[in-house]
């Protein structure tokens, strides 16, 4: 198991998991706009409610399924099947302007193994966060805490192996 926790740049509203260097939005409509989670070829969209700022994100790696957590410390929750090309150096965790810039160092040298990955996201702080930006109190630029457990939204994703690419599922909506 692997574990690493910062920041992540988000904009417009998502960043993404990414597998490879062929990765395409080709697909992501197949979820509901208002989902958490939608996936592509060697990629997954993760939806925010914070914009041109960041989120914290810890992200942690299972050699199997890890349990659910506690659903009640989370707004929502999603999982959905993923199978990630990593041809030739797989990149994940990266904001939506350019891979591997607005990311913390300990997010940056995050890597998955090529494969069939099943990825389970939780939010937190989304209402705050979407509040902040209304009343234009989002941190931005420089603003931005150092520590990432500072900024309203937080996520969580956990990754696993898995053989079968299973349908998405919705755990807390």
């Amino acid at each position: 198991m692997e574990e690493r926790y910062g920041r992540i740049r988000v904009s417009p509203f998502q960043f993404y998991i990414c597998g490879g260097q062929s990765w395409d939005f080709q697909g992501t409509e197949q979820w509901p706009a208002a989902s958490l989670l939608k996936t592509g070829k060697s990629l997954v969209t993760v939806a925010s409610t914070t914009d041109a700022s960041a989120v914290g994100l810890r992200a942690v790696t299972h050699e199997s399924e890890p349990d659910v957590r506690d659903l009640n410390e989370w707004e929502r929750a999603e999982e959905v099947s993923a199978a990630f090309d990593g041809d030739p150096d797989p990149y994940f965790l990266v904001p939506f302007q350019n891979p591997g810039v607005g990311l913390d160092p300990d997010l940056e040298d995050f890597y998955i193994a090529p494969g069939s990955w099943r990825v389970r996201a939780y939010v937190r702080g989304s209402q705050h966060a979407y509040d902040m930006g209304l009343a234009g109190t989002i941190p931005k630029g420089d603003d931005i805490p150092s520590d990432p457990s500072a900024l309203p939204e937080q996520f969580l994703i956990d990754f696993w192996p898995v053989t079968s690419l299973d349908p998405a599922r919705v755990l807390k909506d």
